[in-house]
């Protein structure tokens, strides 16, 4: 149909469930919202292991193969170097700072840098 159509229909997922998220968040428990993202982060798990997963395996002779090993182990690693050269995880940290300064959301303890 239209090139991009699933991009967009994912945007406007994240943006209508952030904002639902921002109305509806005082409404729910602490203890419902980390159950709610414990089971998001499962499904998002479980999301990507299938995705990687069904492209690895293959029918090799009647039996079945895994492919394509080396190249996700290469990009993990890849990855992980990469993102500790950078140093990635103090900036996004320092992002989040930034964000809740411009946001000015600095007492909010919803959204917390460790």
């Amino acid at each position: 149909m239209f090139p991009g159509i699933g991009i967009l229909a994912n945007v406007a997922g994240i943006v209508a469930g952030g904002m639902l998220g921002l109305g509806c968040g005082r409404l729910i428990s602490e203890r419902f919202q980390k159950t709610l993202m414990m089971a998001c982060a499962v499904a998002v798990i479980f999301l990507g292991l299938t995705g990687a997963v069904k492209e690895m395996l293959a029918l090799d002779g009647g039996g079945l193969a895994l492919v394509g090993t080396n190249c996700m182990l290469a990009s993990l690693i890849g990855g992980a170097l990469i993102g500790e050269a950078i140093n990635i995880e103090d900036r996004m940290e320092k992002f989040g700072i930034w964000l809740r300064r411009k946001t000015g959301s600095s007492g909010d303890t919803r959204l917390e840098t460790s």
